[in-house]
């Protein structure tokens, strides 16, 4: 009996403060979400998170309310699977329709980026200035932002049904609870 009382109170005693790590949780606060996961916080409505492209790593985050746009939006391609380009043909983004897409936007992980968005062969290109920083700026008619500038990248996507007339195709959900069994 005592062997077993023994072997009970090593076993607490090594599993004490020990995190759960079945789910890949990201430790920074500004994502703390599972990497497929969409990052739906209202406090980063506007904002993308920007990584090191080399680590992976929370580099900063930029607020997309007050950014000045240096160049125009320019029609673009985006390399794509997709054979009939032609629905990209009346697509228009406009700097009206970005503030709009800009203002309801929110981060979005790789995993949910990969997977849960289009990649259609439509995009804009445009860069920015934000804190004496320059930025690219890529639009894709998915319902996706990429943002970039010296080895830093972030994504934003817009899942809310005030961005869908902006775009030509919307994000599948990834949440389990929409499958059915």
């Amino acid at each position: 009996m005592k062997l077993i009382y023994l072997i009970a109170v090593i076993f607490s005693l090594t599993n004490c403060g020990a995190k759960d790590t079945s789910k890949a949780v990201l430790d920074d606060p500004i994502e703390k979400t599972e990497i497929s996961e969409s990052i739906d916080a209202p406090q980063l409505r506007g904002q993308v998170i920007l990584y090191d492209m080399k680590t992976g790593k929370v580099k900063d985050t930029l607020s997309l309310n007050d950014i000045v746009f240096s160049n125009p939006i320019d029609k673009s391609s985006y390399p794509s699977s997709q054979k009939d380009t032609s629905v990209c043909d009346n697509w228009k983004v406009d700097d009206q329709t970005l503030k709009e897409i800009l203002k309801n936007s929110t981060p979005i992980s790789s995993g949910v980026w990969h997977y849960a968005y289009d990649h259609l062969a439509c995009s804009y290109l445009t860069e920015f200035s934000s804190n004496n920083k320059k930025y690219k700026m890529s639009i894709n008619g998915g319902s996706w932002i990429s943002i970039s500038a010296e080895n830093i990248e972030g994504k934003i996507g817009c899942p809310e049904k005030e961005c869908m007339e902006f775009f030509l195709s919307e994000p599948i959900s990834l949440d389990d609870s929409d499958s059915k069994n």
